[in-house]
């Protein structure tokens, strides 16, 4: 990065970097981040409660079973957005286009349970 950057006051350059996302007068900063475990079984449960604070939300399979989400209503194995086993992710947040502030369910293939990591910025 050339130079030094000034947003909301925090100076930003090569020796002090930060990641951003301007939403002007200094919203957007994730100052909150909440991190737990969900062990996802074969019937849909909430994954993540609604947060109309939500700037982002990052979901990580640390199980060996497939996880689905939906947003909105309840999870349904092999419909929305699948999590493969092992390290698979999905990301929520304004950059990506995809950010949802209601609920978030989870269900996976098989009784399991499976863990599925969550980490939510606020």
């Amino acid at each position: 990065m050339a130079g030094n950057h000034v947003i909301g006051g925090t100076t930003v350059d090569d020796a002090h970097p930060l990641a951003v996302e301007e939403q002007g007068g200094g919203a957007g900063l994730i100052t909150t981040p909440t991190h737990t475990v969900l062990g996802v079984t074969a019937a849909s449960q909430v994954a993540l409660a609604a947060n109309a604070n939500r700037l982002t939300a990052l979901f990580i399979n640390d199980g060996a079973l497939p996880i689905y989400l939906m947003k909105g209503a309840a999870a349904v194995a092999n419909q929305g957005v699948r999590i493969n086993a092992n390290g698979g992710w999905h990301v929520i947040s304004r950059p990506t286009g995809n950010l949802y502030l209601g609920e978030i369910y989870a269900i996976s293939t098989a009784a399991g349970p499976t863990n599925l990591l969550i980490e939510e910025g606020v």
